[in-house]
């Protein structure tokens, strides 16, 4: 049996009904009424918490107003209490809702506004990022590079050699013609310098394409357009007058491992003959070697040609000498 202290039993023998006597057997009844059902009232106040504590609050306060006769206490409505179940993931209120729903209007009339594009309040979308548009030139100096520029980039004279100025005439090139590489159409950004020597001629060129599946690309079709060169045989041989040699150019394209994400580099050498009867060609003293880099959407290229007897690529100094520019744009 639940304990009761005396201010509590002090108000329920008060509260007592009138018509049941004064005697202590009759008190006692009433009492014992009243308990009961103060017990079933703090069962609901339990589950109730907040009713209890408004209606309980008004009782006592009717109670202890001085100046006022004790009043029966009114029994408490009957509530009725759900049980309390879990919410879902779409009843959370901890979870927000996706950027692209809007909250509910609290007028079923209004519909959203969507602003009209033509407003001049209306913001627009940012423009695309603009691509090189040839597929034989490497830009001279397109986009935005994001800091990165070829090693001699503007660089002044050094010797017998002329100053690097922007390459914009700067083609692969084959025997038939230049190399058709479609995905240069992929390049955001690029930056092409060469110079002339008295017995070379450099070039150096950084791409940025606008991401590393284009930039494979690249490689992958300027491996294939150079194999085609290749396959075709050497050029026809020239001649530049009666006095000069016969000369026939002959090109290689050759993977080159552990370096970047993938290279390749890219060769051609002379032969020749003095007199049209010769029967065969010689290696002559003239070739150039271009060396392709890929790491991730960003292709560097060294080329240099001088007086190389034979393929480049047999020359171990050939790379060595490339280097250097390659380093520049992906160690910096």
């Amino acid at each position: 049996m639940t304990p009761i202290d005396e201010f509590e039993l002090r108000r329920e023998l008060a509260a007592a009904e009138p018509t049941v006597g004064t005697s202590a057997q009759n008190l006692g009844a009433s009492a014992i009424k009243r308990g009961k059902a103060v017990q079933r009232r703090r069962t609901g106040v339990a589950v109730v918490a907040t009713l209890a504590l408004v209606a309980g609050g008004v009782g006592l306060a009717s109670q202890f107003l001085p100046n006022r006769d004790v009043q029966p206490a009114e029994p408490l409505p009957q509530v009725t209490v759900s049980p309390s179940t879990t919410p879902t993931a779409a009843e959370s209120t901890d979870v927000a809702p996706p950027p692209e729903q809007t909250v509910p209007q609290t007028d079923p009339a209004m519909e959203p506004v969507t602003a009209d594009p033509t407003s001049p309040g209306a913001v627009d979308a940012p423009p695309p990022v603009p691509t090189w548009t040839s597929v034989t030139k490497l830009p001279g100096e397109f986009g935005d590079m994001g800091g990165l520029a070829p090693l001699h980039w503007q660089a002044p004279p050094e010797g017998d050699t002329e100053a690097w100025t922007v390459g914009d005439e700067y083609t692969i090139p084959c025997g038939s013609g230049p190399l058709e590489i479609p995905a240069l159409g992929s390049v955001t950004a690029g930056k092409t310098t060469g110079a002339l020597g008295p017995e070379s001629f450099s070039v150096e060129s950084v791409l940025v394409f606008t991401d590393q599946d284009a930039a494979i690309s690249f490689m992958q079709q300027l491996e294939a357009a150079a194999k085609a060169c290749v396959d075709a045989g050497p050029a026809e041989p020239t001649q530049a007058d009666e006095y000069s040699p016969i000369i026939q150019t002959n090109r290689a394209i050759k993977w080159v491992p552990d370096l970047g994400d993938y290279a390749l580099a890219y060769t051609s050498w002379d032969r020749g003959k003095i007199e049209a009867t010769d029967e065969n060609y010689v290696d002559f003293p003239n070739g150039s070697i271009s060396l392709w880099v890929r790491t991730g959407n960003v292709v560097a290229m060294a080329d240099t040609s001088g007086e190389f007897v034979g393929n480049p690529m047999n020359n171990p100094e050939a790379l060595d000498w490339l280097m250097p520019a390659i380093d520049h744009v992906f160690k910096g």
